[in-house]
């Protein structure tokens, strides 16, 4: 054991931190207890938010509706007279 720092933590609780912040609008301060065994494998950026699959299926949807609307203009081009 090392005299130099805390002894190791073998009770396997999460990490308590106490955050303080400063509220700007009014100088008052803030205390926020986390837990950082929630976060610790959290990756840095935006996972996403539905499947390849479900993005498939709306994207032929969307081609579907974008081809039934082409076809209605140019059905209904053909029915008008030309200039």
């Amino acid at each position: 054991h090392d005299s130099r720092g805390p002894p190791p933590n073998n009770n396997n609780k999460p990490l308590q931190v106490t955050r303080i912040t400063q509220n700007p609008t009014n100088g008052q301060l803030i205390m926020k207890k986390e837990e950082i065994r929630a976060q610790v494998f959290r990756p840095g950026w935006n996972q996403p938010t539905m499947t390849l699959e479900e993005l498939a299926d709306r994207e032929v949807a969307a081609a579907l509706e974008r081809e039934a609307h082409q076809t209605r203009a140019e059905a209904t081009r053909k029915e008008q007279p030309r200039r």
